[in-house]
C-alpha cells in the first residue's frame, strides 16, 4: 500500500475509536484501539497482513500496528493516543 492509502486508513481507525471513545457505555481499553484498527484495515488482503499487535517502547508507553511482517514496512499503528500511517520500527528505534 501507498503512503496517502495507509493515511486514508489511518484516518478511517481515527473516526472509529472516536466513535468508541464517545459512547459512555464502552470501556476504555486497549482492546478497542486495536478493534478501530483492524476495522479500517479490513480492505486490506487478510494475506497482506498478520494481524494487530502491540509492542511496550518504555514502560507503560506502547505502539499498536498492523503487522506487515516488516517493522519498515509502512503501516497504520496508534502511538501517543493518535493513529499514524508509517513505519513503526522508525519509531520504535527512538527509544
Amino acid at each position: 500500500m501507498t503512503i496517502p492509502e495507509l493515511k486514508t486508513l489511518a484516518r478511517k481507525a481515527r473516526r472509529i475509536y472516536k466513535r468508541l471513545m464517545a459512547d459512555p457505555n464502552q470501556p476504555r481499553r486497549l482492546a478497542f484501539i486495536r478493534f478501530a484498527v483492524v476495522v479500517a484495515m479490513e480492505e486490506i488482503e487478510t494475506d497482506a497482513t498478520f494481524g494487530v499487535e502491540s509492542a511496550e517502547l518504555t514502560p507503560g508507553e506502547w505502539i499498536t500496528y498492523l503487522n506487515t511482517g516488516d517493522t519498515y514496512e509502512p503501516t497504520v499503528y496508534h502511538w501517543r493516543g493518535r493513529f499514524h500511517a508509517g513505519a513503526w520500527g522508525d519509531v520504535a528505534e527512538r527509544f
